[in-house]
């Protein structure tokens, strides 16, 4: 194998992985904020559709890494919010993500205060009707 191909393969088991993290992400929203049902098979089939992570995929460059990475700690983040079992280890999950996404790329330190503000400050979502 070169180099290529299996970053190649990897950057696209990333990118199914980016899939089931925004379907997970969104069914978190959608039982929290109730709403729509179909709105989590939405935003991961717009995901999977967008020209740009195959792009990245092909050209194996770390952006699908730091995605990953920084969705993921997003994800345990509103976990340790929303779930109140296990809140501890969702916080620990969520800083080992953000860890690995800083070490993919050092640009997803912009995500540190959104994570903050997801853990630690008090935020609701404006409901319109």
């Amino acid at each position: 194998f070169q180099l290529t191909q299996v970053g190649r393969a990897v950057s696209a088991i990333l990118d199914v992985g980016i899939v089931l993290i925004v379907y997970l992400l969104t069914s978190l929203f959608q039982r929290q904020y109730k709403w729509d049902r179909r709105i989590k098979y939405v935003s991961a089939f717009l995901y999977s559709i967008m020209v740009f992570p195959i792009q990245v995929s092909h050209f194996f460059t770390v952006d699908n890494f730091v995605t990953f990475f920084m969705l993921g700690a997003l994800y345990f983040a509103y976990r340790a919010r929303f779930l109140l079992s296990k809140r501890e280890l969702n916080i620990i999950l969520s800083a080992a993500f953000f860890g690995l996404a800083l070490a993919s790329k050092i640009n997803a330190i912009y995500i540190a205060p959104l994570l903050g503000a997801v853990l630690f400050l008090k935020l609701s979502l404006i409901h319109i009707s």
